[in-house]
């Protein structure tokens, strides 16, 4: 039984180690979408954060003025 385990090792083990690569891959791609879609969601909630504090700013300035 125990001669037996070396070579059931080396029969599993590389097909193992290969799914195993395949899934570190696909993870990582995974991981990287993820990370540059929120990066995106992020930048565009900043960025509409600042548009819209710039348009209230101008309208507080623009109720400053005066009509005669």
């Amino acid at each position: 039984m125990t001669a037996e385990l070396p070579e059931l090792r080396n029969f599993i083990l590389p097909g193992g180690s290969k799914r195993h690569i395949r899934n570190v891959e696909r993870r990582t791609r995974e991981r990287r979408r993820a990370r540059t879609i929120g990066l995106s969601f992020g930048a565009l909630a900043i960025g509409i954060y600042i548009y819209t504090i710039k348009r209230v700013r101008q309208e507080i300035f623009l109720d400053d003025f005066v009509y005669t």
